[in-house]
C-alpha cells in the first residue's frame, strides 16, 4: 500500500472524493501532475532531484526499521534519509567519544550516484557512519538515503558561512542538503530542499533522546504546527497545505500531506525508542499514526493519533458543508477510541487541522458535541488553526477574526 491512499473502509472522512481527481499523490516532493513511481523505481528519469535511487536492499532495511514497511517501500526516500540521519547523529550524540568533537557544522548531501559525486571533489571513502563511532562534524557528506557509508570532505572550520561558501564553490550550492551544527542550543538538522544557494528555505527537526510521554508529544506537535503550518508565510513550497490560499482551497490529499510531515517530525523526534507507523490495519479500521516500542521480543503501543482535515472548500473549490466537518470530527473521535482500545495504547489524541474560513470557524467550541466521549476514554482533542496568510493569523490573535 502507498502511503499516500485515501482511506477505504467506508468512514465518513473530511477527505472528498472531489480532493482525489488527481488522483493518488506521489511520492512527498513529486509535482502532482507528475506520475507516481511504480514499485522499487526509486527514481523518475530525467529527475533533477538529488534524492535518487540507491541499494534497493539497504533502503529496504532502513524503511523495515522505521515505518514496518515491507521491501516493496511504502516510504520515500526523503523522509528515510532524514530519519536515518537523525539517528546517525543521535548515535555520535550518545558516544563518549563526541566530547572531544569540535563544534563545527556538518553538511550532508544525499546522491544517488555517492561515489561519482564523492570523486569529482576527491572526497575519501568512510565506510562506516551509523553506528556512532565516526565523528561527523567539520566535514561535507555524500551519502546514499540510508547514511551506512559515505564520503567526507573536509570543511572550513573558521565558520558556518565559510563552510556554506565552500559547498557553493564546489559547485554543489543547488543540491538539497541537511545540516547539523553541534554549537547550536537546540539539536536538530536543518533541512534546505533548495539546497545552500538559498539558505532562507529550511525546514527545522528537532533530534532529540528524550523518553516519550504526552506533553512532549504535545509539545512537538504544536512546535512542528507553529513552525511549518500555522500561516503560508511560516511554511516553505514544500511543506504549503494549500492550493489556493487566498480562496481556502487545500492541496489535494491534505490529511494525507499532514499525516506524512508528521510522521517524519515524530520519527525524528523519539528516534531513540520510538517506531512510527501509518494506515495501520485493524479490525476496526486503519490507524493514521500508530507510535511503537519494543517491549522484550514485542512491541508496546503508546500513542495512536488520528487525523482530519476540517474545510470549507475542496481543493478543486467545490464548497462544503459544515456538517461535514462535524461529522468528521465524531467519526475521529470514535475511531481514536477504537484504535486506542484496539492497541491497547497509552494515549489517544484526535488532531483537527482547522483550514475553514473565519465564518465557518468556531474554535474549540468544535469539539463540544465530543468531549464526553474524548473524556470518558482518554481521548485528547488538539486543534491546529491553519490561516490563509498572516493576515488572518493577526487577525485571530490581536483583533477580530471576522475581518481576517
Amino acid at each position: 500500500m502507498q502511503p499516500f491512499e485515501q482511506k477505504s473502509d467506508g468512514e465518513v472522512s473530511v477527505e472528498t472524493p472531489e480532493d482525489a481527481e488527481a488522483g493518488t499523490a506521489g511520492a512527498m516532493f513529486q509535482n502532482p501532475e507528475q506520475p507516481q513511481l511504480p514499485p522499487k523505481e526509486l527514481v523518475a528519469v530525467g529527475d533533477p532531484s538529488p534524492f535518487g535511487a540507491t541499494n534497493v536492499d539497504q533502503l529496504s532495511g532502513i524503511a523495515k526499521q522505521f515505518f514496518g514497511a515491507e521491501p516493496d517501500l511504502d516510504a520515500s526516500t526523503i523522509t528515510i534519509a532524514i530519519q536515518a540521519l537523525a539517528k546517525v547523529i543521535g548515535l555520535r550524540i550518545q558516544n563518549s567519544d563526541a566530547v572531544n568533537d569540535e563544534k563545527n557544522v556538518a553538511i550532508f548531501l544525499i546522491s544517488d550516484r555517492p561515489r561519482e559525486l564523492a570523486n569529482s571533489i576527491g572526497a575519501k571513502h568512510e565506510p562506516i557512519i551509523d553506528d556512532g563511532s565516526r565523528s561527523l562534524v567539520g566535514k561535507l557528506w555524500i551519502s546514499p538515503a540510508t547514511f551506512v557509508s559515505g564520503y567526507a570532505l573536509d570543511l572550513p572550520t573558521s565558520g558556518t558561512s565559510e563552510a556554506f561558501q565552500k559547498v557553493m564553490d564546489l559547485k554543489l550550492g543547488s543540491m538539497a542538503a541537511c545540516v547539523y551544527n553541534p554549537a547550536g542550543t537546540d539539536r536538530e538538522i536543518r533541512f534546505y530542499p533548495n539546497g545552500l544557494n538559498d539558505e532562507t528555505r529550511v525546514v527545522k527537526f528537532a533530534v532529540s533522546d528524550v523518553a516519550f510521554d504526552f506533553d512532549t508529544l504535545d509539545q512537538v506537535l504544536n512546535t512542528f504546527h507553529l513552525q511549518n503550518f500555522v500561516t503560508p508565510d511560516a511554511t516553505l513550497d514544500i511543506l504549503d497545505p494549500w492550493k489556493a490560499a487566498s480562496k481556502y482551497h487545500p492541496r489535494e490529499n491534505a490529511e494525507a500531506f499532514f499525516q506524512a510531515w508528521l510522521k517524519t517530525a515524530l520519527s525524528v523526534v523519539f528516534w531513540r525508542s520510538i517506531v512510527v507507523k501509518f494506515e495501520v490495519s485493524g479490525t476496526e479500521g486503519r490507524c493514521d499514526l500508530l507510535m511503537m516500542s519494543r517491549q522484550g521480543e514485542g512491541w508496546l503501543c503508546r500513542a495512536v493519533l488520528e487525523l482530519k482535515v476540517l474545510k470549507s472548500f475542496s481543493s478543486s473549490g467545490r464548497s462544503i458543508s459544515q456538517t461535514v466537518s462535524e461529522q468528521a470530527i465524531k467519526d475521529g473521535v470514535l475511531q481514536a477510541v477504537a484504535y486506542k482500545t484496539q492497541n491497547a495504547s497509552e494515549v489517544g489524541v484526535l488532531c483537527c487541522y482547522d483550514m475553514r474560513k473565519p465564518d465557518h470557524c468556531n474554535d474549540d467550541e468544535c469539539f463540544k458535541p465530543i468531549q464526553s466521549i474524548a473524556t470518558g476514554n482518554a481521548i485528547f482533542l488538539r486543534r491546529y488553526r491553519v490561516h490563509n496568510s498572516s493576515k488572518a493569523l493577526r487577525a485571530v490573535k490581536y483583533g477580530s477574526k471576522a475581518n481576517g
